[in-house]
């Protein structure tokens, strides 16, 4: 399994969270772009939220999950 991750921006974040809505809700594909990667996600993914706590904080991950 290969991994990336990139911090951005509140509104970039926003911006991303609210064209993959739009998507989801009209039952269209989604296509993102994470440090020069694209990754097209197609219109069927299992979705699932996630919460983790430990001693010194949280971590809340929306997770969309798809097979090629």
């Amino acid at each position: 399994m290969r991994e990336i991750e990139k911090n951005i921006s509140k509104k970039a974040f926003i911006n991303k969270l609210k064209r993959l809505i739009a998507n989801l809700e009209s039952h269209e594909a989604f296509t993102i772009q994470i440090k020069k990667k694209k990754i097209n996600v197609p219109a069927k993914t299992e979705l699932r939220v996630e919460y983790e706590k430990d001693g010194l904080g949280g971590e809340l991950e929306f997770e969309l999950k798809w097979i090629n």
